[in-house]
């Protein structure tokens, strides 16, 4: 009985350890992306092209004619340029449509802290846990603590609405992509998050429609360090600042969070100058 319990008791720990290790040296990520059955348009788009040939799009009668000389065997040959339309390519963008995201995780998580400002990951999982399976096209996220932005302040617990698309059955965001990095949580956005949205009549994705109520500006405003993507937004600089180095109600521009920034270099504009601020201040 001895020698048992301290087998057990030895698996034990080695599992421990190994979840530990993994949680600690582990990497991988996920993006949802709903089976054929779970859209609502699957065959929306038959293919009536059967090759590209750099912008120009060739039919399978045309093929056909083609392949009958060598003249026309080389227009179809990849030398030319030519890409074959087919099943498995548009596979791969599909794939590429849900899983790819732009690159900017680190921008997102690090730089801009959207998972680290009023809506976290916590709360996001409560929200989506509360649909009990049902779809929404606009999910509702719980603040995790008091928000002024501009003249509105937010509190803890009050219940925003995001746009962001969950299908029936689904227990994640269509167009997020979450990365898993050595203990590090970091999201980034595909194409998806702005090209598919969910039906509201059967719950199921509709592959291609415009996310028209994705609430994009409030996302980025409650984030840790939302005044990051100013410099990506299209405001002239004037708009924001003026001349004195002052924003455009005279009074000082500082860096939000700017008590973590103290050792780091200061908020730049594009221009090189400090970065004007928006009113944000976090609770």
């Amino acid at each position: 009985m001895g020698r048992t319990r301290t087998a057990l008791a030895l698996t034990g720990a080695v599992l421990v350890a190994g979840l530990g290790a993994t949680a600690l040296l582990g990497r991988f990520s996920y993006a949802p992306m709903p089976d054929l059955a779970d859209l609502a348009n699957p065959g929306r788009s038959p293919l009536t092209t059967a090759f590209d040939v750099l912008g120009r799009r060739i039919s399978e009668a045309e093929a056909q004619t083609l392949r009958q000389t060598e003249e026309g065997r080389q227009t179809l040959s990849p030398a030319s340029g030519a890409v074959a339309i087919d099943a498995a390519l548009v596979a791969r963008g599909r794939e590429a449509f849900y899983r790819e995201t732009f690159g900017n995780e680190v921008f997102l998580t690090d730089v801009m802290g959207m998972l680290d400002g009023a809506i976290t990951p916590f709360e996001v999982v409560r929200a989506v846990a509360a649909l009990k399976g049902e779809a929404t096209t606009n999910l509702q996220v719980p603040l995790a603590h008091d928000i002024t932005i501009g003249d509105r302040t937010y509190k803890k617990g009050e219940r925003v609405p995001t746009g962001l698309d969950v299908p029936k059955g689904g227990a994640f965001i269509i167009g997020i992509k979450s990365f898993y990095d050595q203990g590090h949580l970091r999201m980034g956005i595909t194409c998806a998050l702005c090209h598919a949205a969910v039906d509201a009549g059967s719950g199921k994705v509709v592959e291609g429609a415009p996310n028209t109520d994705l609430n994009a500006g409030l996302l980025m405003a409650l984030a840790k360090n939302s005044s990051a993507y100013f410099m990506h937004a299209s405001v002239p600089e004037a708009d924001a600042k003026g001349s004195d180095g002052k924003g455009g109600d005279g009074k000082g521009a500082v860096c939000p969070m700017r008590r973590r920034w103290r050792r780091r270099p200061r908020c730049r504009s594009q221009a090189g100058r400090p970065a004007a601020s928006i009113p944000l201040q976090t609770g």
